[in-house]
């Protein structure tokens, strides 16, 4: 599971453009999700 944050018209939100919130929530996700489920397949 990842999430990609899109600007207007679906463009691509670059490192610069792109607000720490969004950065922190987009972290928490594609980090996150994967151990997660690992934790919960072991």
């Amino acid at each position: 599971a990842a999430i990609s944050p899109k600007g207007e018209g679906g463009s691509r939100l670059g490192v610069f453009d792109t607000g720490v919130d969004t950065w922190y929530q987009v972290f928490q996700v594609n980090f996150f999700a994967p151990v997660m489920l690992a934790r919960g397949l072991v």
